[in-house]
């Protein structure tokens, strides 16, 4: 089961979009391969090890490097083996499941292949950039 911690400044956007992610995944079926929590990004850091991906609002993306460089002591422990990905703005904005699911398992891929934080799609390194409001591989070709 891929487990996503969605989140966002304070917890409260990050709450209203996980009961409709929530909702969503139930609705499209995948409720046996999704699980969707949410918490405030600066909460995350005690729970970020439980989940596989961490999926952060567009306006958090200037707050990556100060939040791993406040929890760096721990970081093996647990921020490892967790992605964090930037949602596009777009996206954000739609919360389609299906889009956001199909972006999870890309984003895992290729942070099982390179690491690094935060995790993004080729071309995609600065996410308030991005205008694409579907998943990455519904844009573009596995292998462009």
């Amino acid at each position: 089961m891929l487990r996503i911690l969605v989140c966002c400044g304070g917890g409260m956007s990050s709450s209203y979009l996980a009961r409709n992610l929530t909702k969503g995944v139930k609705e499209a079926g995948l409720d046996k391969e999704i699980f969707v929590d949410f918490r405030g990004f600066s909460q995350s850091h005690d729970v970020a090890d439980s989940f596989d991906i961490m999926m952060l609002c567009p306006h958090l993306r200037y707050r990556i490097q100060d939040y791993l460089k406040l929890h760096e002591q721990d970081y093996h422990s647990k921020l490892e083996n967790t992605a964090i990905y930037v949602i596009p703005a777009q996206m954000y904005g739609l919360m389609q499941i299906k889009e956001l699911y199909m972006d999870a398992l890309g984003i895992l891929d290729i942070f099982k292949e390179q690491g690094g934080h935060p995790t993004y799609f080729p071309g995609e390194e600065d996410a308030g950039k991005i205008k694409r409001n579907k998943a990455y591989y519904h844009v573009y070709k596995k292998n462009e």
